[in-house]
């Protein structure tokens, strides 16, 4: 397989085939350089000419990320609709997957919800 396995797959499903990544409206992004400083996936890059924000790599972009989109002060990023994800999410059964891949790092993953009072074990407070 060639490429980060993490940026070609999404549980399973070819990265490829999930229209989900950020379109920067050049017209309205002042340059701030919030999103391109805050991207955890590199998936934004900046044009020091002309002044703005792109998405360079955007089949890099995890699934469900909202970051740029949420940080940018004047709104000029825009994703997919939810609904997107949501559609990918049940025409691959990625949900069955997820609990495969849960169970397999089962050590990794697992941990003891604390109560909200700080006393302990959530599971200690449940009648």
């Amino acid at each position: 397989m060639n490429g980060n396995h993490r940026f070609t797959y999404w549980h399973g499903v070819p990265r490829a085939e999930i229209c989900w990544y950020p379109l920067v409206e050049s017209c309205k992004c002042d340059g701030c350089g919030l999103c391109v400083t805050s991207c955890p996936s590199g998936v934004l890059a900046f044009d020091f000419d002309l002044n703005l924000a792109f998405a360079a790599t955007p089949h890099r972009c995890l699934v469900g990320c909202t970051t740029c989109a949420t940080l940018c002060p004047i709104e000029a990023i825009h994703l997919p609709d939810r609904r997107t994800v949501q559609e990918v999410i049940a025409r691959y059964d990625v949900t069955r997957r997820a609990r495969r891949e849960l169970e397999a790092h089962h050590r990794q993953l697992a941990s003891v919800l604390p109560s909200a009072d700080g006393a302990g074990d959530l599971r200690q407070n449940v009648n």
